[in-house]
């Protein structure tokens, strides 16, 4: 339910959304993959982040996930790769 969620900043910019999920051992969530940059799903690239680092909260019955960044230190963060 989590996946395609959008990801905001404390500015409350849109930075992205939560693409998947790094799971170790079939059980340990070990990183968010979070879809950023681009343009309706054009150029977008997927940098991984802590999950302590996002916030998760309810807003008119919806999710909406918090992280305190920007989009120039994710945009310039280590590509995901699969």
């Amino acid at each position: 339910r989590l996946i395609g969620t959008d990801v905001y900043n404390n500015q409350n910019e849109k930075l992205g959304d939560i693409e998947d999920f790094v799971i170790t051992d079939g059980k340990t969530i070990t990183g968010v993959v979070l879809a950023v940059g681009g343009f309706l799903g054009l150029g977008e690239r997927y940098v991984a982040v802590q999950p302590s680092s996002i916030m998760l909260m309810r807003e008119n019955n919806n999710w909406k996930a918090m992280i305190n960044t920007n989009k120039d230190e994710l945009t310039n963060a280590p590509k995901f790769d699969y």
